[in-house]
């Protein structure tokens, strides 16, 4: 997308603009858009990208990135209407950090079920060594009734290597499985947590072959 159009392009364009940054970020199921489009707002030298099925809750923040700098622009964000288990050609090796925040649907099946398939995908988008974070609202995994809808597994003490394991064989090791209490980056995070504890699932990992992983 560019402002409110959705044009097709060449993922070459994509890979030439991400060679001529400092640093290239991939925000997964971007929303609204407005994180990603903060971070370019700071790092000009940075080139960012959001990816989201739903073109619609782009629309404002991809309008506002085609401005002119200072009237809000930023050339370095370009936002991707694409599904995360359709992602598009031509982004594979990419990114220096991929960031999913608050997923639900097929995103969040895809993270913590966990399906292989589409965390090869995300794992692809990233270059060597790249970092993964991901934030997933516990008061979700917490529900039985949404489990249930989106045929999650209930949270418990196998959990960790239930995720090391399929994670790894996406070509991702995780470093870390923690919950925090925080503050939701974004809007759409504020929207689930709300009236909730506010507690927060964190999955740092980062990108691997998946040959040089060891699978018990």
């Amino acid at each position: 997308m560019r402002g409110k159009q959705i044009i097709q392009v060449d993922g070459q364009v994509l890979r030439d603009a991400a060679d001529r940054a400092e640093r290239v970020l991939v925000d997964l199921g971007t929303g609204n858009g407005r994180w990603i489009y903060g971070v370019a707002r700071r790092f000009p030298k940075w080139f960012c990208i959001g990816i989201d099925a739903n073109a619609r809750g782009m629309r404002e923040v991809s309008s506002r990135a085609d401005r002119k700098p200072a009237r809000g622009g930023a050339e370095n964000v370009w936002f991707v209407r694409r599904a995360v288990e359709a992602l598009p050609d031509g982004l594979e090796r990419l990114a220096d950090e991929i960031y999913i925040h608050f997923p639900w649907g097929s995103l969040l099946q895809a993270i913590y079920k966990p399906e292989l398939s589409t965390l090869t995908r995300i794992a692809q988008l990233g270059k060597r060594r790249a970092s993964l974070m991901v934030r997933i609202n516990t008061s979700i995994l917490d529900d039985p009734t949404v489990c249930t809808r989106l045929e999650l597994p209930l949270p418990g003490p196998d959990a960790r290597s239930r995720l090391d394991h399929t994670y790894a064989m996406a070509g991702i090791r995780l470093t870390a499985v923690r919950t925090l209490d925080e503050a939701p980056l974004t809007a759409w995070g504020r929207r689930l947590t709300s009236g909730h504890s506010g507690l927060v699932l964190v999955l740092d990992g980062i990108v691997i072959d998946p040959a040089d992983s060891i699978i018990g």
